[in-house]
């Protein structure tokens, strides 16, 4: 159904005729981290360095999304990302 990319591509397409946004933000989580809580900065760090390929983070940073920071406690219930997003521009 490919809805994540349409929803993308939309958002994508209001920012642009809109002047009066200047970027785009979002939350994201990793796909593929198996790991505890205070290896998943540096998973997400080896995803930008391209050392690794997360399936989620890349649908985003192929586009030219640019990973911001972790936000903790951003979906508690996440627990494979033990609760933390992605922010990601």
């Amino acid at each position: 159904l490919h809805i994540g990319t349409e929803l993308r591509n939309f958002a994508l397409h209001l920012a642009r005729v809109d002047p009066k946004v200047d970027s785009v933000i979002g939350v994201t989580r990793c796909h593929d981290f198996k790991g505890t809580a205070t290896e998943l900065q540096a998973y997400v760090d080896d995803h930008v360095a391209g050392k690794i390929q997360d399936r989620t983070l890349y649908f985003h940073t192929n586009y030219g999304a640019k990973v911001r920071r972790l936000v903790p406690k951003f979906r508690p219930e996440d627990k494979a990302n033990h609760g933390t997003g992605v922010l990601i521009q």
